[in-house]
């Protein structure tokens, strides 16, 4: 679903509008912009640099990325970046369309998280297994840039 109405608030790389505020108002479903906008909120009060928030709108160029070079420019991470990067939230939707118009789209959303410390990718999705092949085609692309021998993942 599109955003719409007057601005609310422009922070960093996300404008929400009355309508993402009338979401949360209303306690409904969080979309993209509002997981993208918290995301980067949390990274900017974050200290840590081995630390990061993925938005969901570079999730989904992830899904149709082919080369782990293209992953880590998507990213915005060096080879160098990748190793000094411990750990990683990332929010998976259920969206398989390239075409989604510039927004990440879906209809559920799960996290993926990275944990250098555990060698491990886990999947949290509060629907099981919904969002499982999406999750794991993130994976397999991010396993090939930041851990291609050692990395795997747990659904939960």
């Amino acid at each position: 679903m599109s955003s719409f109405g007057p601005i609310v608030l422009n922070y960093g790389n996300y404008i929400l509008r009355n309508s993402e505020y009338q979401r949360l108002q209303k306690k409904d479903w969080l979309n993209d912009v509002i997981i993208g906008f918290y995301f980067e909120f949390l990274e900017d009060g974050c200290a840590r640099k081995d630390f990061k928030f993925m938005g969901p709108e570079i999730t989904q160029l992830i899904k149709f990325a082919t080369s782990p070079p293209e992953v880590l420019s998507m990213l915005g991470l060096s080879e160098e970046d990748v190793k000094l990067l411990n750990v990683m939230l990332i929010p998976i939707n259920d969206e398989f369309s390239p075409h989604s118009n510039g927004t990440a789209g879906g209809s559920h959303w799960s996290l993926l998280v990275f944990s250098r410390f555990d060698n491990l990718f886990v999947h949290f999705d509060s629907l099981v297994q919904h969002n499982h092949d999406a999750g794991s085609i993130v994976f397999e692309k991010l396993k090939q840039a930041f851990c291609p021998s050692w990395c795997h993942i747990q659904h939960r």
